[in-house]
């Protein structure tokens, strides 16, 4: 997770909020412990300190209230993309794969990023969201995926560009996660086990 590696480097004695603290996430997670950071987590388990839903707009903006001081940074590990072949796929679950990741996690770092509706990130603090290789990959298992991960590099790309309140915005692109190449049928070589 090399890309995690820096960002973790730079959030060092921070207050940090992960959201999805799955996988990717369970593992950002613990390299943010071990470099002194006061942590807190948001995903849709029960484990997390804060239940949120990124398909839940109400739910996301809840998560002000939740941490009245705010944080100086928030990780974006959450949201899915689906895998297959292009046949795969009908209308219905093309969208649901973009609304799923490309649609909760642009809008949850635009709340954060603006601070109107969401007061939550520190004027000066950062949003880092996780994107991936597949954005740079080709493979028949994943137009949905690339396609997400495209776009919110591409989103990252343009809506970092002076962004208010001095906010930083990132995309990471970790390695692959052995358990997400085993689900899209894809070789595990180079690839990183899940957080344990």
């Amino acid at each position: 997770l090399g890309s995690q590696v820096l960002v973790v480097r730079s959030m060092a004695g921070s207050d940090v909020l992960v959201i999805g603290a799955g996988n990717i996430g369970g593992e950002v997670v613990r390299q943010l412990l071990e470099k002194g950071c006061t942590v807190h987590t948001a995903d849709i388990a029960d484990s997390a300190d804060f239940k949120v839903n990124m398909h839940d707009l109400d739910s996301v903006l809840a998560l002000g209230p939740a941490i009245p001081g705010g944080v100086d940074h928030v990780v974006i590990c959450a949201g899915h993309s689906s895998f297959g072949d292009i046949s795969r796929f009908d209308g219905k679950a093309w969208y649901e794969n973009f609304h799923n990741k490309l649609l909760c996690v642009s809008r949850t770092a635009l709340l954060l990023i603006n601070g109107k509706e969401l007061k939550l990130v520190r004027d000066g603090g950062s949003v880092t969201i996780t994107s991936g290789l597949a954005a740079r990959t080709t493979s028949r298992s994943w137009p949905a995926i690339s396609a997400n991960c495209a776009a919110l590099d591409a989103f990252v790309r343009c809506a970092g560009i002076g962004a208010p309140r001095g906010i930083r915005l990132n995309a990471v692109a970790p390695t692959t996660v052995t358990e997400t190449a085993e689900a899209a049928g894809q070789p595990t070589e180079n690839t990183v086990p899940r957080a344990g």
